[in-house]
């Protein structure tokens, strides 16, 4: 009974607060963890498997597919990520919350339902009260969380992208923000341990309110100078249009948009409660090798692209078609894909660096520079790597782990060109 009924469902498990709070509630142990993620093969999709997380395909909107998901749950946790977020009307937004946590209450064994989100965003132009709502489904504990939209973590993951013209010794911080509102976030590692002491401690905690973890509240250019401090660049910020952040090559395809409209969104104000900035400082001074790694990749990926542009300029030109091949590129990278692939093209070995560089940048995030030591290893100790089936475990050493990430850039190289 108690392996059948101890699991817990954390929806957005390929976020950083949903993988943050995945790990913390790993680390307590009470819980068996089942996240629900977008694509199981993402890079944090795998991030989340090696804590030792069930990885589930599906969404808020999904219902016929979440039987093997909510299989055995005793306790749900409902990360809205912004993506799900409607920035002007979360009508609609509510009501796939609400649905979802019948769906729920439908699996007699679940007892506990915490919601996570931005609920500025949330409430927008919507008359209701969700709380109360939620709270008259009839779980045994109905938590409300309020989490900020974006999170420290999220400057070097999914608003990469506002990182523009960066050079060897400067970057510009580019959104649709003015300079003078104030942009709330959270550490997503803070966040994590907060929503785990929800669930494993839940008559402690108040279920008539939406609880806070600690906020940071500051403007652009207060986020630029924590990173010009921690990371030795020289980080400005700019205000630019929505038109520019969804511009082509800068954000995931739909991304662009969503974030652009949340940050019109954004109110500017600051709470009494929220803090200047202090953590994000200690944050980002813990990451600075990592921030480094992410400028350095961001500067070469935006050189390969100009060369491609160059020579795709330089072929048009051409009066008869010709073949031109790209020059070699400074990244060692680069060069050890064009070996494997000779014939593939400059576009698709930007493509297969980015991904790569991903993969790279997402596993020194998560193993070795994280603010708190309990949250270093994810699963790993030394350079031995713990490998679990079932009861047996077993051991093996990191000669016998694959290390090298272009094995599966060259599989997908010798595919496509096929």
């Amino acid at each position: 009974y108690v392996f059948l009924f101890s699991s817990v469902l954390i929806t957005a498990g390929d976020t950083a607060r949903g993988r943050f709070i995945a790990k913390a509630v790993c680390n307590e142990g009470e819980y068996q963890v089942k996240v629900l993620v977008d694509d199981p093969f993402s890079i944090e999709a795998q991030t989340a498997a090696e804590m030792g997380a069930m990885v589930v395909k599906g969404s808020l909107e999904s219902l016929g597919r979440l039987w093997l998901a909510t299989k055995g749950c005793r306790a749900v946790v409902c990360v809205v990520d912004p993506m799900d977020l409607d920035p002007q009307n979360g009508i609609e937004t509510q009501k796939k919350i609400v649905k979802f946590a019948r769906h729920c209450k439908e699996l007699k064994q679940i007892k506990h339902f915490v919601l996570c989100t931005d609920f500025n965003l949330l409430t927008k132009k919507y008359n209701g009260d969700i709380c109360k709502e939620l709270s008259n489904i009839g779980f045994h504990f109905c938590h409300f969380v309020r989490l900020p939209s974006f999170c420290f973590e999220d400057f070097t993951e999914r608003l990469s992208g506002m990182y523009q013209a960066v050079t060897q010794s400067s970057a510009r911080i580019e959104v649709n923000l003015d300079a003078k509102r104030y942009f709330t976030t959270c550490c997503a590692e803070d966040a994590g341990n907060f929503v785990s002491s929800i669930l494993h401690h839940p008559a402690d905690h108040d279920t008539k309110k939406a609880l806070m973890p600690n906020t940071t509240a500051l403007t652009m250019k207060g986020y630029a100078q924590a990173l010009s401090e921690a990371t030795g660049y020289k980080v400005i910020s700019c205000t630019t249009d929505q038109s520019s952040m969804e511009k082509e090559g800068r954000f995931p395809e739909g991304c662009g948009k969503q974030y652009g409209a949340i940050f019109d969104e954004i109110n500017g104000t600051k709470n009494d409660s929220e803090k200047s900035g202090k953590d994000f400082e200690r944050w980002a001074e813990d990451l600075k090798l990592a921030f480094r790694e992410l400028f350095m990749k961001i500067r070469d990926m935006q050189a390969l692209e100009d060369e491609t542009k160059s020579h795709a300029s330089q072929a048009s030109e051409l009066s008869t078609p010709k073949r031109i091949r790209p020059a070699r590129p400074s990244t060692e990278l680069v060069d050890q894909l064009r070996k494997v692939s000779p014939d593939a093209s400059s576009m698709f070995l930007s493509n297969a660096c980015k991904s790569i560089e991903s993969m790279r940048l997402h596993r020194r995030l998560s193993s070795g520079h994280s603010r708190t030591p309990s949250f270093v290893q994810l699963g790993r100790v030394e350079s031995k790597h713990k490998i679990e089936k079932g009861p047996a475990t077993r051991t093996r050493t990191s000669s016998e782990v694959p290390t090298n990430e272009t094995s599966n850039a060259n599989s997908t190289l010798f595919n496509r060109s096929e």
